[in-house]
């Protein structure tokens, strides 16, 4: 079974211990500070389990090796190796239908669509967006996976992902430097979009709904629906 938490640092035995009582107090030598009298911080410190991160490359050793199986739902994001939930009919419905809409309005572009196929973001994250528009590669991407200098645009449809395609996905992104990134929000219905990538995320954010437009950044002429998007109505690229 895949390890696919977190440990959180801050928590530990050590927060139930009791402080011992303070000794006696004695003057210090002069230019000395005392000694802490509660030992909590420190032991916290000492005692935290930390997580080990792995790379890309150790990552594919693993699945070489069978450490991973073949059908496993399984994404490397920042060193971390998570197992995705099964996807639901409603996610790959409208996951289906986004890449039939960009495919339509970007028919005439170098751009090209590819749907849960691995991203190398970095050398500690490998994901599989919903969908992702890259550069047409004269061979393609035979020899390699595509890499923040190849992505116009990544794409996650989320429904029970939404936390973390909005928090962990949505950093690694930005910082990795990704132009363009859009949330389908299936419950909302709405599609939440980001641009201006830096390493605190985005700074432009903007959540759209049907009767509303979105302009891609790496193709300005290129301006397309929500509601096709959503599903609520036909393309007409």
């Amino acid at each position: 079974m895949l390890w696919s938490g977190r440990y959180d640092a801050s928590v530990t035995q050590a927060s139930s211990l009791e402080p011992p009582p303070a000794p006696p107090h004695k003057s210090e030598p002069r230019g000395r500070s005392p000694l802490p009298t509660d030992p909590r911080p420190l032991l916290a410190a000492m005692t935290a389990p930390v997580p080990h991160r792995i790379t890309v490359d150790v990552y594919h050793r693993m699945g070489d090796l069978g450490l991973l199986s073949a059908d496993a739902r399984v994404q490397l994001v920042c060193g971390m190796i998570y197992e995705m939930p099964p996807i639901a009919p409603c996610h790959a419905d409208d996951g289906t239908w986004g890449a039939e809409v960009l495919r339509k309005h970007l028919m005439r572009t170098d751009a090209q669509v590819r749907e849960q196929y691995p991203v190398v973001l970095h050398d500690m994250s490998e994901p599989e967006p919903d969908m992702v528009l890259v550069k047409r590669r004269k061979g393609g991407y035979r020899d390699r996976h595509p890499t923040p200098d190849d992505v116009y645009l990544i794409v996650e449809v989320s429904d029970s992902t939404l936390a973390f395609d909005s928090k962990v996905k949505r950093l690694d992104y930005a910082r990795s430097g990704i132009i363009e990134y859009w949330i389908l929000d299936v419950r909302a219905r709405t599609l939440i979009v980001h641009h201006r990538p830096d390493l605190e995320g985005f700074a432009e954010v903007s959540r759209l709904r049907a009767g509303d437009k979105v302009t891609l950044v790496a193709f300005p002429d290129v301006t397309i629906p929500v509601a096709e998007v959503l599903g609520e109505t036909g393309p007409t690229g």
